[in-house]
């Protein structure tokens, strides 16, 4: 007997089995498919990052998670790979984001650094990415975070 609103978990979804990257993957149609790989390229191509899949909760439930020597204490960025709404979430200290210089910046990321949240000093910004043009803007904040903390570091 079947309950009311009983369905299949989508690997996605279910955090007790680790999927691949393929199994996300293939979650979402050919197009998003197409800007998952663009996304995952780009943040791939960062010398020295690590990728991992991370169960990371609601509401990112499995997401590449990024990692570089530079700020070994959190992630660096996450793709977030919700099935057909992939997002880009990167986390930026507080010191990071009063550095950052929003005017020069598309305003869909501008407005999202502005209304980000803060949890213990960290901000959270998140971007869905429907298409490549959205992938190459919030790289751009992924690489001035580099440039950020690579000159604090130097």
């Amino acid at each position: 007997m079947s309950t009311a609103g009983s369905r299949s978990r989508t690997v996605w979804e279910d955090r007790f089995r680790t999927p691949t990257f393929d199994h996300l993957r293939e979650l979402s149609n050919k197009q998003i498919a197409g800007v998952v790989d663009a996304a995952r390229g780009k943040l791939l191509a960062i010398p020295d990052i690590k990728e991992s899949i991370a169960w990371l909760g609601l509401p990112w439930r499995w997401s590449l998670e990024y990692r570089l020597p530079l700020d070994p204490d959190r992630a660096w960025a996450v793709l977030v790979m919700q099935p057909n709404k992939p997002a880009i979430a990167i986390p930026l200290p507080a010191g990071v984001l009063s550095r950052m210089t929003l005017s020069k910046l598309p305003r869909a990321i501008r407005d999202g650094l502005r209304a980000t949240p803060s949890v213990a000093g960290i901000y959270w910004p998140c971007w869905e990415c429907p298409g490549k043009t959205q992938v190459d803007e919030v790289m751009q904040v992924v690489e001035i975070k580099r440039g950020i903390l690579a000159a604090a570091n130097a």
